[in-house]
């Protein structure tokens, strides 16, 4: 300070400039409309081709009146999940695995008694022994019919699809139970096989 003139003011330094952070750029209404438009796209994609995450994505995620994401979960249920639900009947697994096994017996029945039959014919019309008037499993316990049926009239004895997995018998000197029954009538001497494990209330068996 100069002392020849009076009251001079003391000059301070100025403050250091604080270098300001960057202000993010305002989102524009184009932007925010493209933003809303990928919504919506994925959200349609969605409702029309995963159902179920479809509808969660439309009520979490888009901003449409509550009236119509009510309508569109009905519309969704209706056209879709009936259906399905419908077509989930109609092909019920446990239902085809019955018809499988039923079909597999009906065709193990035939082939037995027409085993049997072949040999009545090269036999007089006697039945192989042990097939009774009475009926009786075909098991090494019942109707023992394996060593005569196999291999010369049947390459392996069918076994009924519940018993030990429906796996034919070739080696007839072990025990053996086919699940399926036989009986020959007294009066007309013919012969049925019958498949008593059959499933949903069918009744599967052949005479001849």
């Amino acid at each position: 300070m100069d002392p020849s003139i009076p009251n001079q003011p003391i000059q301070t330094p100025p403050p250091p400039q604080v270098p300001q952070p960057p202000q993010p750029e305002p989102v524009t209404q184009q932007q925010s409309e493209a933003s809303g438009n990928t919504k919506t796209i994925i959200t349609v994609l969605l409702l029309l081709f995963v159902f179920p995450i479809g509808i969660i994505f439309m009520w979490l995620w888009m901003k449409w009146p509550i009236w119509a994401k009510a309508v569109l979960s009905i519309i969704m249920l209706v056209f879709i999940a009936f259906p399905l639900a419908i077509a989930f009947i109609a092909i019920n697994p446990s239902r085809q695995f019955v018809q499988a096994n039923n079909t597999k017996r009906a065709s193990d029945v035939n082939a037995i008694l027409y085993s049997v039959n072949q040999y009545m014919t090269d036999n007089n019309g006697q039945p192989p022994a042990g097939i009774t008037t009475n009926p009786q499993d075909i098991s090494t316990t019942g109707a023992d019919i394996c060593k005569v049926l196999v291999p010369a009239y049947l390459a392996a004895l069918p076994v009924d699809p519940l018993v030990k997995n429906g796996k034919a018998i070739t080696d007839c000197a072990v025990a053996y139970d086919t699940g399926y029954t036989i009986i020959q009538d007294a009066g007309n001497h013919k012969v049925t096989v019958s498949a008593s494990k059959a499933e949903g209330n069918g009744k599967i068996e052949v005479t001849r």
